[in-house]
């Protein structure tokens, strides 16, 4: 049997066979177009493999989101579930519009390649929108209302305002959804202010600013917590959001650039940033091997942040050269904060567990065995076999269940061909047109020199003017 289970001693199939067989076409047909696109140049072959991956990862969270659903209904039940029942609703918005988000993704790609224009904005926006709003918000603000008054003794938080909270953040999704890609101003002024609400909302339900509970044992104080302030910081950028979609919806203009990045480089990354150096010592039951390396991921992230948001908030300030200079930095900045937290996370672990003197010598004894010439033929087989069981194929999970595969194949391959054909188009600039990259991509991405050259290019054989004509 190859479904999940739906009770506490049978595992019955989710889905019929004609399903089964329909969901298997469909892949199949989809791995093929996006390998496709891995060989494939720019052209029809290309944007058919792009639509295949897009189809591969819609299916594919799909597959995972009726895994979820058969779990949860084959589980205690909800009353015996309180803590999960208190962030049900933001889980399930979320889910929804990741799905949406990836749909909204898959419509884009086909539009652009019938349209032959590039990336569409309007549905590219609205794919930006879903997965910010509709699904980050969400999930980060569940996140701390389940984790904060466990990590930082922080208050236990208001759930009736995060729940009226939640309804002001899809009303305002909505509103935004009809307003902005179409340039209706009054639904999207009124979308701002509802998300803006809802941001105050979310700021105020979770009490992360509020004093602090005394708990037995104590604690170190708050402001010597480097993780703690990685969370006062995230919900100090969802509420400088706020503050820009009411001056927005006041004015009829808003930052797209500022609007994205408060959120994802500033109130999303930091609270990842804080939460893992929480999360991670409570898997490996381990204390954090450097408290400073906490701290300099807080002030790298905040830098990366500022650093992004600024150019799209101070034009007149950071304009030219000055502003591309801050959007590259901002990515080095960011690079180096996620590199600190994998060090700190992964490194220092790894360091921790070989210094044991059981696991020195098994790991003298691995690499012994690894270098050894009497074993190099076998090995020499071994790894490519490895990289297919673990890593390309995931085959130990075909082994647990057939669907849990699928989920696995389709969103592991569908990103995998949409990154390369990101990188590509970072290298290229016109994979499927001239103009496919927006212009704060170029601005992030290009060196002005090296921008200047191409636009050369692209005059010389008649193709439409600089991408930043009028920016410096």
């Amino acid at each position: 049997m190859t479904g999940v289970a739906s009770g506490r001693s049978a595992r019955v199939d989710v889905w019929p066979p004609f399903v089964w067989a329909a969901i298997g076409l469909t892949l199949v047909a989809g791995f093929g177009l996006g390998g496709a696109l891995f060989a494939a140049q720019p052209g029809p072959l290309g944007a058919l493999g792009l639509i295949g991956s897009a189809v591969l990862e819609v299916a594919g969270l799909s597959l995972g989101l009726g895994l979820l659903l058969a779990t949860a209904r084959g589980g205690p039940s909800l009353a015996a579930r309180a803590g999960f029942v208190q962030v049900l609703p933001f889980l399930v918005t979320a889910f929804v519009a990741f799905w949406l988000t990836l749909l909204a993704n898959l419509m884009g790609l086909i539009a652009a390649v019938q349209s032959g224009s590039g990336v569409v904005p309007g549905l590219d926006g609205l794919a930006v929108l879903l997965a910010l709003q509709g699904f980050l918000v969400p999930i980060a603000v569940a996140i701390g209302a389940r984790t904060f008054p466990l990590h930082f003794a922080s208050q236990q938080p208001r759930l009736p305002m995060l729940r009226v909270g939640l309804v002001c953040l899809l009303l305002g999704l909505v509103l935004r959804v009809v307003g902005e890609p179409v340039g209706v101003s009054l639904a999207a002024s009124a979308g701002q202010l509802s998300t803006a609400a809802a941001y105050v909302l979310f700021v105020v339900g979770v009490r992360v600013f509020a004093p602090r509970r005394t708990v037995p044992g104590g604690r170190v104080a708050w402001f010597r917590d480097a993780a703690q302030w990685h969370a006062l910081a995230a919900f100090g950028w969802l509420l400088l959001d706020a503050l820009l979609l009411v001056v927005a919806a006041a004015t009829g203009g808003l930052s797209l650039g500022a609007d994205r990045h408060l959120l994802g480089a500033g109130f999303v990354t930091l609270l990842i940033l804080g939460e893992g150096a929480k999360l991670l010592p409570g898997f490996t039951g381990q204390p954090l091997r450097s408290e400073r390396l906490v701290w300099l991921t807080l002030g790298l992230g905040n830098a990366a942040a500022v650093l992004r948001v600024g150019p799209p908030l101070l034009p007149g300030l950071l304009n030219g050269p000055l502003a591309e200079s801050a959007l590259a930095l901002s990515g080095l900045l960011g690079v180096l904060a996620i590199g600190v937290f994998a060090l700190a996370a992964v490194v220092f672990r790894y360091t921790l567990w070989i210094t044991r003197p059981p696991t020195w010598r098994y790991f003298k004894a691995g690499w012994a065995n690894f270098l050894s010439w009497r074993n190099f033929l076998r090995y020499t087989s071994l790894i490519p076999k490895a990289w297919w069981t673990d890593i390309f194929g995931e085959t130990f999970i075909w082994k647990r269940s057939r669907q849990r595969w699928l989920m696995h194949m389709a969103i592991f391959w569908g990103r995998a061909a949409v990154v390369r054909h990101h990188v590509s188009a970072d290298l290229r600039l016109d994979s499927l047109h001239p103009g496919a990259l927006d212009d704060e991509t170029h601005m992030a991405i290009r060196p002005t020199r090296h921008r200047r050259r191409h636009d050369a290019r692209l005059r010389d054989r008649g193709g439409p003017g600089p991408p930043l004509a009028g920016r410096g």
